[in-house]
């Protein structure tokens, strides 16, 4: 699974690509900065130019998100997509045969307990009903009870909708939000990341630990009347929370208040964490297709460089690598490594990077990073004849690790 996060400033113009992104996603889902409509789309289910929304009964529209494209999408001029000067933050997803993430959709048949195969076990999905009005989107995420998902109109929580889960599937009940003879609805599915609960207790700057990662994406849902909310990270919203419903913008600074090293932090606000109310979460980030390789070293690490860049497959290749916050790396032993490669580097301004530098290979230099940021995460891009490789490195107890 590959996942991306940014944000644009509308300018009213049709058919705009929001490029750079990396990959050709297989699900968006877009929000703008304001009381109007939050959208979503997938590669399936939907054809030309349709979009549908999260938090009213619209099935789908024109002139939304208009097409999923190879480094991004394309939006059109309607205002909850691109209106001169708004806002707007998004959320992309390519499933990359990983088994982690799956986009798909049915047709209902009305008939209870039916069970739809997604190929891996969800952890939070959500569907909707798209070739006709009169429903919303339906979530679930893994803990909550058997026969329970929520309606994001108007944060219920009811059943005979989404019903569990399985270890290929989800299943759904007869309700019109889900099951309708005849009706099409198109779903998405996370099978990779964390879920849990916890207990309100009304105490601000709370950290609510136990993804294992930082994420990139993160949904809280109230046991039961409330709305949902979600977070991307502080580097592309700062403090504020993502609204599925489409009668606000961005969140109070009170609710989800940032993603940290191993989940996220919550505020005081109710919707997140009122005192002895139980709320349920999900947490994921990009998981490209890996394996696993642990180096000691700075060294090591410039080392495997040397063995996935051959020089003679990747002599006129460019090298893009984009920073996360975090520790240091030996940056001078990079350069040394990619040098002996005879390759070019080019630093993507990704996320807090301030700095662009491309580094000539007859030349002494060092990576000009921002003096007070360092990074802990690299993730290296190498296109070669329209194929990409996602390399995962990331610096865990002192560790250089390599997902390859």
């Amino acid at each position: 699974m590959l996942l991306a996060t940014g944000t644009y400033i509308g300018n009213g113009a049709d058919n705009r690509s929001i490029a750079g992104i990396g990959f050709e996603p297989d699900f968006v889902m877009l929000f703008k900065n304001a009381a109007e409509s939050k959208l979503w789309r997938t590669n399936s289910g939907f054809s030309g130019d349709q979009t549908t929304t999260f938090g009213s009964t619209t099935g789908t529209f024109a002139n939304g998100i208009q097409a999923l494209e190879a480094d991004g999408f394309q939006v059109g001029s309607h205002s909850v997509s691109n209106a001169s000067g708004a806002t707007y933050y998004w959320i992309a997803v390519q499933d990359d045969g990983g088994g982690d993430f799956a986009v798909g959709n049915y047709i209902g048949n009305g008939i209870d307990n039916r069970d739809v195969e997604a190929g891996l076990q969800p952890k939070y999905m959500f569907l909707k009903r798209i070739d006709g009005g009169g429903t919303y989107t339906e979530m679930r995420i893994d803990t909550m009870a058997n026969n329970e998902s929520w309606v994001v109109g108007t944060g219920l929580s009811h059943g005979n909708h989404i019903q569990d889960f399985g270890a290929t599937s989800f299943q759904i009940g007869t309700a019109a939000g889900v099951n309708t003879s005849g009706g099409t609805y198109a779903w998405i599915a996370f099978g990779y990341g964390a879920t849990g609960n916890y207990l309100g207790n009304g105490l601000d700057d709370r950290d609510i630990t136990g993804s294992g990662f930082t994420p990139a994406f993160n949904v809280v849902k109230e046991d039961s009347t409330s709305q949902s909310r979600a977070k991307i990270p502080d580097s592309v919203i700062g403090e504020g929370t993502l609204r599925f419903s489409s009668n606000a913008g961005l969140g109070a600074t009170n609710e989800i208040q940032s993603l940290i090293a191993d989940g996220f932090q919550v505020g005081t606000d109710s919707d997140v964490n009122a005192n002895g109310v139980n709320y349920h979460w999900f947490t994921t980030k990009d998981n490209p297709i890996s394996g696993g390789t642990i180096y000691e070293d700075n060294l090591a690490f410039t080392q495997v460089l040397a063995t996935i860049f051959n020089p003679q497959g990747f002599l006129s290749e460019s090298l893009v690598l984009s920073k996360s916050l975090g520790q240091g790396l030996n940056h001078s032993l990079l350069s040394s490594a990619i040098l002996a490669l005879s390759l070019t580097l080019d630093l993507a301004e990704i996320s807090t990077l301030s700095a662009m530098e491309t580094l000539n290979l007859d030349q002494t230099y060092d990576i000009n990073w921002a003096t007070d940021i360092d990074i802990t995460a690299l993730w290296v891009n190498i296109t070669k004849a329209k194929t990409t490789t996602w390399v995962d490195i990331t610096q865990q107890g002192g560790l250089w690790k390599t997902l390859l």
